[in-house]
This record gives structure tokens, C-alpha cells and sequence, in this order.
């Protein structure tokens, strides 16, 4: 998923890809891309698996890997719901009822926002100390659907410079469920 959507971002800027660009697609889980020069890198991007120096608030375990804790536990929406409804004392609080009170600058949202954020700038600088400064696109419909995307690039923006990031969002927080199936779509017409 994340590397169909690097493929298609790539393929979309063109001449413009003078540095590496990351893709993370944010959803249930969350994907990750590295489009390099003209091709998208191979290298499996399992971010999602990783243990991070920013730790979550409620730590579960990972449905393949099995580890507690993971990046998953701090940016998938899944776990986010999960935590927030633990935090709120609505056990079933959605995934809605937390974008909904990101909106409204909940104490116990927002800091579930910190942290997902945080841990965004970590995985950026993992990757920003293996290939250099990368241009940074941040996806997916959840963010796309609640207009979460200014809030979080806000914060992200923030994490940033906290980490002294080289690296930066080459554009705002959007929904490319499109571009994930066109950026597929060029995947497969590039292993004919």
C-alpha cells in the first residue's frame, strides 16, 4: 500500500524528485513508500512492526509480529480509537468520536495526537540518517475524512523542529486513495 502510493507520487512529480520521498499512508495500521530517484526502493518498509523511542500510552499486541507496543500502537487508527476510548472512560468511543475531539482540542485527544506525531518525526529521522534529507508525503483517508490533516501537520511541524529534521513535508496531509491504486497499478506495469 505505502509503496503504490510512493510509486504513484513519483511517477506524478516527475523531474521534480531530486531527493528521496517517503510516503506514510495513515490508516487502521499505517503504510509506508521510499521512492528514489525514478523507481520506488524495494526494501520493505514495515514501520508499523518497529519499536520506537516515543512510547504509546496502552501498548497492544502487534496481530503478526506480536510485539507490544510498536509504532502501530502510536498511529494506527485502530489503537488510537482503542487508547482514547480507555482515556475518555467511553469504551466505545470511534475512531469519529476522537477526530471529533481533536477538533475541539481535547487534553487527552491531543496528547494521543502528540504522540502519533512524535512518532512520525522518529520514523522520518530513521530514515532521514540512512539516505540523506527526504521530502515527506503524510496520507490517508481517516485524516482526509475528519480534516485532521491541519492539526497534524501543525504538530508534526512542531516534532520537526524539535528533532532538528532536515527533512520536510513536501505538502499538506491529504487523502491519495487514488493515487494508491494508480501508483499499483504503475507497481505491476513495471515488473512486465
Amino acid at each position: 500500500d505505502g509503496e503504490a502510493v510512493a510509486a504513484a507520487e513519483s511517477t506524478w512529480r516527475s523531474g521534480d524528485l531530486d531527493r528521496p520521498m517517503l510516503v506514510l499512508k495513515l490508516g487502521t495500521s499505517f503504510a509506508s513508500g521510499l521512492a528514489i530517484g525514478t523507481g520506488v526502493c524495494s526494501l520493505p518498509m514495515q514501520f508499523a512492526k518497529c519499536l520506537l523511542s516515543v512510547q504509546p500510552i496502552r501498548k497492544y499486541e502487534h496481530p503478526s509480529v506480536g510485539l507490544r507496543g510498536t509504532a502501530r500502537d502510536l498511529i494506527g487508527a485502530e489503537a488510537i480509537e482503542r487508547t482514547y476510548g480507555k482515556l475518555s472512560g467511553n469504551a466505545s468511543a470511534s475512531y469519529e468520536d476522537f477526530c471529533l475531539a481533536v477538533l475541539r482540542h481535547d487534553g487527552s485527544a491531543m496528547q494521543l495526537v502528540e504522540r502519533a506525531t512524535d512518532g512520525l518525526s522518529e520514523i522520518v529521522e530513521i530514515v532521514e540518517n540512512i539516505w540523506s534529507p527526504v521530502d515527506v508525503v503524510i496520507s490517508g483517508k481517516n485524516v482526509h475524512n475528519f480534516k485532521l490533516g491541519e492539526i497534524l501537520n501543525k504538530s508534526l511541524g512542531v516534532a520537526f523542529l524539535r528533532r532538528n529534521l532536515k527533512s520536510q513535508l513536501s505538502r499538506p496531509i491529504c487523502d491519495v486513495d487514488l493515487s494508491a491504486a494508480m501508483g499499483a497499478a504503475m507497481l505491476a506495469y513495471m515488473d512486465l
